[in-house]
């Protein structure tokens, strides 16, 4: 049953789940306000072939839900995940995007399109815990100052952008298909993003190194147009809530990134908090059922 639309979830999570060290390490060597730049143009131009072969129309009726999802959803995950990346640990700053399924959850009941199943509360209670148990242990929790506070700041903002994302962007991809909602909420964030324009941002580009490169690749092409063209394809047919429980199993990947890439420490504490957070995701995806056949 829609084992296409969770083998496409599960890709977008493992994806995301080990971005935010990419992301820390690209906002840091060109700096945050020309990764906001950089980052949303040139996906806008990767997506931009691909329209004339998707489409582009969108009835009159469906053109406020588009650019919600795409000016304050999409724009603002880049806006909230690009400034709080650079502030903030990429370890850190996945326990604050853990937050995302519980937003979701309740976003989608608050506006009537999903109810809240005793299972999918309790899972989502679990995968709570568990991402708190993952980096109680970590010093850098007792020390936020200013600009980490700031970062902390910009990470709650994009955990709301991508709720709204998520609940408001379901029934355009069942109306239009993942592949165009994904190629046009991209081009339509970059707009917002040409503010962040400024004439030295063509030498940053000029100057990445292979790192450099790399990152805006896999942060580019796979990291967002790849995965989120995936991602909308199992928020269209999965429940908001399903899809968000997921979201649990990033920060234990974050913390696995963090440690590969930017030598941030891992422990024994976040491999078992780790455990502790599949253990809601599976308590949410599949209580219920469960409890329906007992």
């Amino acid at each position: 049953m829609h084992t296409r639309a969770y083998l496409a979830l599960a890709t977008p999570v493992f994806v995301w789940g080990i971005a935010p060290a990419f992301i820390r390490s690209f906002s840091q060597t060109v700096g945050a306000w020309d990764s906001m730049f950089i980052r949303l143009v040139s996906v806008a131009l990767m997506c931009l072939p691909f329209l004339f072969w998707s489409g582009a129309y969108i009835a009159r009726k469906d053109w406020p839900r588009l650019l919600l999802v795409s000016c304050v959803g999409i724009f603002g995950y880049f806006l909230g995940s690009i400034f709080g990346f650079e502030y903030v640990k990429a370890g850190i700053g996945s326990i604050i995007i853990a937050i995302q399924p519980i937003i979701i959850a309740f976003l989608a009941s608050f506006f009537g399109t999903e109810k809240l199943s005793s299972a999918v509360i309790f899972g989502l209670i679990v995968s709570l815990a568990g991402t708190v148990y993952l980096f109680s242990g970590d010093p850098d929790l007792a020390r936020l100052d200013p600009d980490m506070l700031f970062g902390v700041g910009m990470l709650f903002l994009c955990n709301i952008c991508f709720s709204i994302n998520v609940v408001y962007s379901r029934p355009l991809v069942q109306n239009y298909g993942a592949f165009r909602i994904t190629l046009l909420t991209m081009i339509l964030a970059s707009l917002p993003a040409l503010v962040f324009f400024r004439p030295g941002v063509f030498g940053v580009i000029a100057n990445l190194d292979a790192m450099g490169w790399w990152s805006l690749f896999f942060l580019g092409f796979i990291g967002t147009i790849l995965v989120v063209i995936l991602w909308n394809h199992a928020v269209g047919v999965l429940r908001p809530a399903t899809v968000g429980a997921s979201l649990y199993a990033i920060p234990l990947l974050g913390a696995m990134s963090g440690w590969l890439v930017l030598g941030e420490t891992l422990t024994w504490q976040a491999i078992l908090g780790g455990v502790i957070i599949i253990a809601g995701v599976a308590i949410a995806e599949f209580g219920k059922s469960i409890a329906v056949r007992a």
